[in-house]
């Protein structure tokens, strides 16, 4: 089954954020555009409170973890 460009702009924001290097929705806008993602998709997810929720979720948990 193949993912729309959105699924697949969340699962990489997801990514980023579980990787504890990126502290903000801005910072992992700013990263995912420089990726090459769409501004109009990073647009769209903009107003996506329950993403930026969750994010920002993840990037806590990121951050509590041990890194080496």
């Amino acid at each position: 089954m193949e993912h729309s460009p959105i699924t697949d702009l969340r699962v990489r924001a997801y990514e980023l954020a579980d990787a504890g290097k990126l502290r903000t929705w801005p910072d992992i806008q700013h990263a995912l555009a420089e990726e090459g993602y769409s501004m109009f998709l990073l647009r769209q997810l903009e107003g996506d409170n329950s993403l930026k929720f969750r994010l920002r979720q993840r990037i806590k948990a990121a951050q509590r973890k041990p890194h080496p």
